[in-house]
């Protein structure tokens, strides 16, 4: 939410989820994470600690999180000094790894929180797969863009609960094009998606 002047607040919508904002940079992370730019795959040259990092940030893209909660859940076993270094050098190898756009940065970070930037030039494959999911309608193209789980080879904690998320989203898209189908008499098409 921002503040109007006057004082009233109007709701905020991310850039990101905005499907009509052109980009060169495509982010999926719907069946592994790849980096698309101008239609060439780019190499995300930082370690998969970075990649789940990331995945992360852009999960919980709608939201400014604590630096604390973020090291402590990616380095639980960590004293809070190491925590907070391993963060910030995370953050670093993202910045690094992700095309740099000079108005506006890839992450937004102060002393205590984090967030991914709103602005920064991007499309991204889960936040158009809600959107997506969220429209009746947008059932079967959701379903032609899930790629299989968010970064399967992760297994950090925090990602376990946000893949049955977007299995859950999945299978109701399967659902609705199953009944859509079915309804329209088409039942070779319902099968083969109730088998999806």
């Amino acid at each position: 939410m921002m503040r109007r002047p006057g004082g009233k607040w109007k709701e905020h919508r991310l850039a990101l989820d905005d499907p009509v904002r052109s980009s060169t940079l495509q982010i999926a992370l719907l069946g592994g994470l790849r980096l698309v730019e101008h239609g060439r795959e780019l190499k995300f040259s930082a370690p998969a600690k970075a990649a789940s990092l990331l995945a992360y940030l852009l999960v919980h893209r709608a939201q400014h999180t604590a630096r604390d909660t973020i090291a402590f859940t990616f380095w639980p076993d960590d004293d809070e000094a190491r925590a907070r270094a391993n963060l910030r050098r995370h953050i670093a190898l993202i910045v690094h790894a992700l095309p740099a756009d000079s108005e506006h940065p890839a992450l937004i970070a102060d002393a205590r929180t984090i967030r991914w930037n709103p602005e920064y030039p991007c499309s991204l494959d889960i936040a158009e797969f809600e959107r997506l999911s969220g429209d009746h309608a947008g059932a079967e193209a959701a379903v032609a863009l899930y790629r299989g789980d968010v970064l399967p080879a992760a297994y950090d904690e925090w990602i376990l609960p946000e893949r049955e998320r977007f299995r859950s989203l999945h299978g109701r898209n399967l659902e609705r094009l199953t009944e859509r189908y079915a309804a329209a008499g088409d039942y070779a098409h319902a099968i083969a998606s109730a088998r999806m």
